[in-house]
Formats: C-alpha cells, sequence, structure tokens
C-alpha cells in the first residue's frame, strides 16, 4: 500500500516538483483529516504538516509554539468505529 505513496513522490521529483514521502506508522489517509482532528492531542504528522506549511512565516511559527493542544471533539470508541466503517 505504501509504495503508492513513495511512487507518487518519485514521479512528482521526475518532473521537478520538490517531493518527500513521509510515512507514519498506523496512519491512514483518513486520519490527517478525520480521525486526529477529533482525537485533539499531540499529533507528530499534525505536527510535521504544519511545520512544512509555516516554513517561511516566522510569525506563524512563533504562534505554533504557544498554541495550546487540540481539544478532544469524541470519545475514542466513536473514533475507533468511524475506522472500523470507513470505505476509505
Amino acid at each position: 500500500m505504501f509504495f503508492c505513496s513513495k511512487n507518487f513522490a518519485e514521479a512528482l521529483r521526475r518532473v521537478g516538483v520538490r517531493a518527500e514521502s513521509i510515512l507514519y506508522e498506523g496512519k491512514t489517509h483518513t486520519d490527517l483529516f478525520l480521525q486526529d482532528p477529533m482525537r485533539g492531542g499531540y499529533d507528530q504528522m499534525f505536527e510535521d504538516l504544519v511545520a512544512i506549511i509555516h516554513a517561511d512565516d516566522l510569525q506563524a511559527q512563533a504562534k505554533d509554539v504557544v498554541a495550546p493542544p487540540r481539544r478532544r471533539l469524541v470519545p475514542e470508541c466513536m473514533i475507533q468505529l468511524a475506522r472500523k466503517v470507513s470505505p476509505f
């Protein structure tokens, strides 16, 4: 499954796009925008993405350092249920 992500990054690099493939143990493609935001708290993948987005913005980076942890939106059992029934 992960070979698709690696192949996509390599195809982008071949045509001159700066691309990197970073794989996170146990993460699916819906974790970023669905499960992890509902879970709240600290998440390495989220932190890495914010760092890339704010790489050239010192003011945003300063705000990131003092940002409070994201709050949980739903109980963990609901997140796990959603993961099991998600067709993606």
